[in-house]
C-alpha cells in the first residue's frame, strides 16, 4: 500500500477555526483512502506534530486536539487521528536532506519554489508514489501537482476530502490488468472497494473460462460505480448497468429458491435474488444488505421454471 506524507509548506490557514475545518477535511480525505486500502495508515512528517506550526503559538498537534473535542461531527476523523498517532507518525529526518530545491506546478498552473528542506515531503512523493496531504492553501488546492526537479514528476495530492475520489480512481485505473481470475480475486478489494463478496466466489470464478474474464471485471466495475454513489448519495441506488429481480414464480419456488442461495461473507447462506446478465448465458447475482452490495454468484445463468 502507499504511504502518506505531510506537506507542511501547505499548513498555512488565516486563522484557527479555518485551520480545523481544513485540518477535519484533509483527514476526512485519509479516511477514504485507508478504507479503501489505498494508503497505510501511518503519516510520514518531517517534523513531530508537537513542532510542526500553522501559526508561531499553535502545532498540529493543537489542532488535533481542537479537531477531537469536536463533537460527534467529527467522530470518523476523530478515530483515525488517536489510531494514527497511536502508531506514531513516520519520521522523514532520515532522508537525505542535500536534494536541492524544487519547483512545484499546482492549482491554476501556479508555480511556487521550494526550499531543499521544504522540498523534501515531495520529492519523497515522487520517488516513492506516495501522496502529499495538507492544506488547501494557495496553489496547493488540487488533487495532482507536479514536481520538477531532474525529471518533472505529477504526484497526488490530498487537501480536500474530494480530492480523495479522484485519487482512489487514478489508483485503480493504474492497477496492472489480471491475467486471470485467480488474481483478479486477490485484487477485488482494490479493484472493487464498495462491492462485498460472499464465500463461494472463489470457487465460481476458478471454473469460469479465461475468455470472459475482462466483461467479468467490466460488469463488476460497473456494479462498484453504483454502490459508491449510493454509498454518497443516499436514496434509491440507480444502478449503471441493467439489475433485475427474480420473479415470484422463482421466489415462491423452493427449488428454485435454493439455488440462488448461497454464502455471505459472514458464512451464512443468503438469497441472492438480484442479478444482471453478462451474456453467453452468464450472470452475476447480488443482494443489498445494511447499505452494502454484496455479490454471491458469478457464473451460468441458474435454473429457471420452464412452461
Amino acid at each position: 500500500m502507499r504511504e502518506m506524507v505531510l506537506n507542511h509548506v501547505s499548513l498555512q490557514a488565516p486563522n484557527r477555526y479555518t485551520a480545523v475545518q481544513w485540518l477535519k477535511g484533509m483527514v476526512a480525505g485519509m479516511v477514504v483512502l485507508a478504507k479503501e486500502d489505498i494508503v497505510q495508515k501511518t503519516l510520514w512528517m518531517s517534523q513531530s506534530e508537537y513542532e510542526t506550526r500553522f501559526m508561531p503559538e499553535w502545532s498540529l498537534w493543537d489542532a488535533f486536539q481542537e479537531l477531537q473535542r469536536g463533537g460527534a461531527q467529527y467522530e470518523h476523523e476523530r478515530r483515525f487521528i488517536i489510531e494514527l498517532l497511536d502508531k506514531r507518525s513516520q519520521p522523514l529526518s532520515d532522508i537525505d536532506r542535500d536534494i536541492g530545491r524544487c519547483e512545484v506546478v499546482g492549482g491554476g498552473s501556479e508555480v511556487k519554489m521550494l526550499s531543499p528542506k521544504d522540498s523534501v515531503p515531495l520529492k519523497f512523493c515522487a520517488d516513492t508514489n506516495a501522496i502529499a496531504v495538507g492544506f488547501p492553501s494557495g496553489i496547493w488546492d488540487c488533487d495532482q501537482i507536479t514536481v520538477n526537479g531532474e525529471t518533472p514528476k505529477i504526484i497526488d495530492n490530498l487537501t480536500r476530502s474530494s480530492h480523495a475520489r479522484a485519487i482512489c480512481e487514478r489508483h485503480r485505473a493504474a492497477l496492472p490488468q489480471p491475467r486471470n481470475f485467480a488474481e483478479l480475486w486477490e485484487t477485488r478489494e482494490v479493484r472493487f472497494p464498495c462491492l462485498k463478496f460472499g464465500l463461494d466466489i472463489a470457487r465460481q470464478l476458478a471454473r469460469l473460462d479465461i475468455a470472459v474474464l475482462q466483461t467479468v471485471i467490466k460488469r463488476l466495475e460497473s456494479l462498484d460505480k453504483s454502490a459508491r454513489e449510493w454509498r454518497v448519495m443516499g436514496g434509491a441506488i440507480s444502478w449503471q448497468c441493467e439489475v433485475t429481480d427474480e420473479s415470484n414464480t422463482v421466489k415462491e419456488g423452493r427449488k428454485w429458491r435454493e439455488k440462488r442461495q448461497f454464502k455471505s461473507r459472514s458464512g451464512k447462506p443468503e438469497l441472492f435474488f438480484l442479478h444482471t446478465n453478462l451474456g453467453n448465458k452468464m450472470r452475476i447475482h447480488l443482494r443489498i444488505d445494511s447499505r452494502t452490495v454484496e455479490i454471491g454468484y458469478i457464473g451460468p445463468h441458474l435454473p429457471i421454471p420452464t412452461a
